[in-house]
């Protein structure tokens, strides 16, 4: 297994990035991969064509890239370029950790964004405790106490790859949007999916689609139940404080399911939107993409809820 930064490799299948690669362009991007993935054991990521990049692409193409190197030898190519979504994927540090090059994660707060980081066997904790919470505080001047009930609602998603994805590794970036009053957290790992898992839990003997398999997962203390020691909030407690509270929204890609969990219309309840994919667009994994509205924050102490 290799990496070479420089060049494609000679007779190298090609996984193109699409222009475009945020929530409703990762499909292109894995139909690429899928299909040199299945017959080619040299890969080259282009990313000549990427001008616009969202976190969950980022997230989306970190772990591919993991995922490649355990099988294949792998090679980029595009990447000297010098446009926005280059120059983004290089100020974040993913060009940086492809190259294997040395660098500083510890985020600058008043940077829009936080390096991406590739956590292993689910040691995720010092970058919650000690790259985002400081970052968000300081970012978005927020009570200690906000900072810890983002950072403990984001948890579950960390739990999710601990406790399911067979790996316990994973990659996260985060990106603040003032002019839009968003953060966009993507947290992703190349493992087993959450609907082969819940199909495992369930002792599926009829074939349930994906897509139903992860609404399922979002049921109040279904995590509870699926793996021991789980704290049992899980996705539910990430759709109420997002979603519900926050008015936010929630996108997870998961084996051949898509979830769309977001607060479309008056009331508070969040509506959920199904898609199920073809094995051509397949995730071996799981992508979430999480966005809170700073607009829409409640700031200051508040009163703990029972989570027992």
């Amino acid at each position: 297994m290799t990496i070479n930064i420089f060049a494609p490799a000679a007779n190298a299948h090609i996984i193109s990035a699409p222009s475009q690669l945020g929530e409703n362009s990762l499909n292109a991007l894995l139909a690429n991969a899928n299909r040199s993935m299945s017959s080619s054991r040299l890969i080259t990521f282009d990313l000549s064509k990427l001008n616009f990049i969202e976190p969950i692409g980022v997230a989306a193409l970190t772990c591919l890239g993991e995922y490649a190197l355990t099988n294949w030898s792998v090679t980029y190519a595009g990447t000297e370029g010098t446009n926005d979504a280059i120059s983004y994927l290089r100020a974040i540090q993913y060009i940086s950790r492809i190259k294997n090059q040395t660098i500083n994660s510890y985020p600058n707060p008043y940077q829009n964004y936080i390096p991406l980081n590739i956590f292993r066997q689910g040691q995720y904790n010092n970058y919650l405790y000690n790259e985002l919470s400081p970052w968000l505080e300081q970012k978005l001047n927020l009570h200690p106490e906000t900072t810890e009930s983002i950072r403990v609602n984001l948890e579950e998603a960390y739990l999710n790859i601990r406790h399911h994805s067979g790996t316990q590794s994973g990659c996260t970036v985060a990106q603040f949007y003032p002019k839009l009053h968003l953060v966009r957290f993507a947290i992703a790992d190349w493992g087993k999916g959450v609907p082969a898992r819940v199909r495992e839990f369930i002792k599926e003997t009829r074939r349930i689609p994906d897509a139903d398999l992860l609404f399922r997962a979002c049921q109040h203390g279904f995590s509870s139940k699926s793996v021991e020691g789980n704290r049992g909030y899980g996705l539910f407690n990430l759709i109420k404080y997002f979603v519900r509270n926050n008015g936010g929204s929630i996108f997870i890609k998961s084996d051949l399911g898509e979830l769309t969990i977001r607060n479309d219309g008056p009331t508070t309840e969040p509506k959920f939107f199904k898609k199920n994919v073809s094995h051509l667009h397949k995730y071996y994994g799981t992508l979430l993409s999480i966005t809170l509205r700073t607009d829409k924050l409640i700031d200051g102490p508040m009163e703990r809820e029972d989570l027992e």
